[in-house]
């Protein structure tokens, strides 16, 4: 934002940053577990304002094709997280009207999909630290970019959704295998 000029775009994203960072010291404890969490309301605060900063952003002076696709690479975690819940409700038919989709509640984020993949919070933590980096990274690189550079990036992030969906989809068959295997165990030893 302070690059296109808009300073006031620019010290919202600083103060929702600082926010943010404020539960890093109550998450990452060294050899301890984490204090809080931000919460429902935190998280709907943050996302509706992080939504408004996206939307009033002047991301490209004259490339429509980079305006466009700078708020999809920032907030590309976010969005392939709710297509891929949105998608994965409907197929298995836990939701099958708008309001069923607002009011369901599972374990089906990203964060609750990576834990069971690699086992660790830190490592979930890390991993989607990483991805946000890396993608707001091709962000930044974009507003100087021309069509073709800009569809490359989207060709970048595009790569790194179909890894993680892989990486995704074998971690749970690894759990449901695990998960298959354990009550397996538990019957033999119950006769």
């Amino acid at each position: 934002a302070f690059q296109t000029n808009q300073p006031g775009v620019g010290w919202w994203a600083v103060a929702i940053i600082g926010a943010g960072l404020g539960f890093v010291p109550y998450n990452f404890r060294m050899n301890r577990q984490a204090l809080i969490f931000l919460g429902d309301g935190g998280a709907t605060f943050l996302g509706f304002t992080l939504a408004c900063l996206a939307v009033k952003g002047n991301w490209a002076d004259n490339n429509p094709i980079v305006s466009f696709s700078n708020p999809l690479l920032i907030f590309g975690v976010l969005i392939y997280d709710m297509i891929h819940i949105t998608v994965e409700r409907v197929v298995t038919g836990k939701v099958r009207t708008i309001k069923d989709w607002i009011d369901y509640v599972g374990k089906d984020h990203l964060h609750h999909r990576l834990d069971r993949s690699l086992g660790s919070r830190r490592a979930t933590v890390a991993t989607i630290f990483t991805l946000t980096i890396c993608l707001g990274l091709a962000a930044l690189v974009l507003r100087k970019a021309n069509t073709a550079e800009a569809l490359m990036l989207l060709l970048q992030a595009a790569l790194i959704v179909i890894i993680i969906s892989f990486l995704e989809y074998r971690g749970r068959s690894e759990y449901h295998r695990g998960k298959r295997e354990r009550s397996t165990d538990v019957e033999a030893t119950d006769r």
